[in-house]
């Protein structure tokens, strides 16, 4: 089985794989489409987000972290002039929660802490040393998320070093420090700073589980590359390449925020080589140019925005490739022998059987995107020919039956399963010509090629998802698909509560 990575569609076969896989050693010089793929999360993709990492925090760590704060050097300035504090702690805390959310600064992590219970010492060298207490229930800290794109295509996220209490703890030292510097305000940033000294010891110990699970709870590790080489012996070979990236670089920053939405940007690079089985007129694939990103309706709904015209490249590309050749995409179709013989009866002379089928493409293939009449979006595809070779297993043997030539199309809207794979559902199947080549055991009556014809298409885009959705920060499966400027949007609204 042709195994396609979820960056590009598997049209005509194949089967949805793993996104996230990275670009490998180095990356192909291909045609690019800035912005081909765009994540959107508001409220309800951050709410998922953080259940996702709440659980990862719960298996991760089951109970206590140990805080060692015993850094040599960990200073904490009061202010210019006043001589420098060192810092250390010893203890633990519990941690009970995380929740994602995001503003024009960019996305940030909140902990909760459901304990915090440290032994701490300040010391001034030379001069004073103090010993106390850090300590809190129903704690919480925030801190930046840091996103940006790696030479392996990935987006990569981080936790800023820095964070800073929303609920903090209370530092205790009794009267040890009464009077230092003299002044009340320089004694509230000595403490505060010791405060925040230890918000950054939390998330260091919490980081290597955490940062580890964000990229996939936030549904952006799709840092993909595939090629697909189909190669037959004697005919020679075709191939198709797909990457999805993050932007990497300066000026690439790889998201942005509108009316409470955190946008994700990914840029596709799609290319291939012709196999032979293919017509060589049929050697120029659409292009897909980069367009501006819309701005999807605000609110709490995870979007994904598909660019319409990298969808039909990836999908010619794969036709290329050599696809449909041979029994690549109906290896796994059985056509169905009772209807064949209702219309064909001769067949029943052969027993016992199974029909089976090998296609050659004759002519272009197109596809293109528009809507329905109820103003859903509408794929349709279509050839002028494919000669298509209709086979029986007989005595252990495949013997070829008849051939025939097809021109079709077919059309109809699309529709996500509840694992997120895009299928073209198949509301209309037009035979648009069909002659039969006179080939194979058995004499064809008129018109078995229109007969068995609309069966084989129907068979094989059951087996053949046009594209496979990542694995986003979703509550539920029942997706709106739209268009907008040119992308096609999937959207998963906030369940109506009856």
């Amino acid at each position: 089985m042709w195994r396609i990575m979820g960056v590009m569609a598997v049209i005509l076969g194949g089967c949805a794989g793993t996104w996230g896989t990275g670009l490998g050693e180095q990356p192909s010089e291909l045609p690019t489409t800035t912005n081909a793929v765009v994540v959107v999360l508001g409220d309800d993709g951050f709410t998922v987000a953080g259940a996702r990492l709440t659980g990862v925090l719960s298996e991760e760590y089951p109970g206590a972290v140990a805080l060692d704060g015993v850094r040599p050097g960990t200073q904490l300035p009061i202010s210019t002039g006043f001589p420098d504090w060192v810092a250390s702690w010893l203890g633990d805390t519990l941690p009970a929660s995380i929740s994602v959310d995001a503003s024009v600064a960019g996305p940030t992590l909140s902990v909760e802490l459901e304990t915090l219970s440290l032994d701490a010492t300040l010391e001034q060298p030379g001069a004073i040393t103090c010993n106390g207490t850090v300590s809190g229930s129903s704690l919480k800290l925030t801190t930046r998320l840091v996103l940006k794109g790696t030479k392996s295509g990935q987006l990569e996220v981080s936790l800023l070093d820095e964070a800073q209490w929303d609920a903090g703890p209370v530092v205790d030292f009794g009267t040890c420090l009464d009077g230092v510097g003299g002044d009340p305000t320089q004694l509230d940033e000595l403490l505060a700073g010791l405060a925040t000294a230890i918000a950054a010891d939390v998330l260091a110990a919490l980081a290597p589980g955490l940062e580890t699970a964000l990229p996939s709870a936030l549904g952006v590790g799709l840092g993909t590359r595939v090629e697909m080489v189909m190669a037959d012996p004697g005919l020679g070979e075709g191939s198709a390449v797909f990457e999805l990236i993050a932007p990497e670089g300066v000026g690439d920053k790889p998201w942005s925020f509108s009316e409470g939405q955190l946008y994700l940007f990914f840029t596709a690079g799609t290319g291939g080589a012709r196999h032979p089985c293919v017509p060589a007129d049929d050697n120029n694939p659409p292009t897909a140019p980069s367009l501006p990103v819309p701005q999807v309706n605000a609110g709490q709904t995870t979007t994904l925005m598909l660019s319409e015209a990298a969808l039909l490249r990836s999908l010619h590309l794969t036709w290329l490739a050599g696809r449909l050749c041979g029994d690549r995409a109906t290896a796994e179709v059985e056509l169905p022998l009772e209807e064949a013989v209702a219309a064909w009866p001769e067949l029943g002379a052969l027993g016992e059987t199974t029909l089976s089928a090998r296609a050659w493409p004759q002519a272009a293939f197109e596809a293109a995107i528009d809507e329905s009449a109820e103003g859903d979006p509408e794929l349709t595809v279509s050839t002028a020919a494919v000669r298509v070779e209709v086979y029986a297993s007989v005595d252990d043997a495949r013997v070829l039956v008849t051939a025939f030539t097809l021109g079709m199309t077919v059309s109809g809207p699309l529709q996500v399963s509840d694992t997120g794979e895009v299928w073209l559902d198949s509301t209309a199947i037009s035979v648009t010509s069909a002659t039969e080549v006179g080939e194979g055991i058995l004499a064809p009556p008129a018109n078995i090629a229109a007969t068995l014809g609309e069966p084989l298409a129907v068979a094989v885009l059951n087996h053949s998802p046009v594209w496979q959705l990542p694995d986003l920060p979703v509550a539920q499966t029942n997706v709106d698909i739209s268009r907008l400027e040119g992308y096609l949007v999937f959207s998963w609204p906030t369940p109506t509560v009856p």
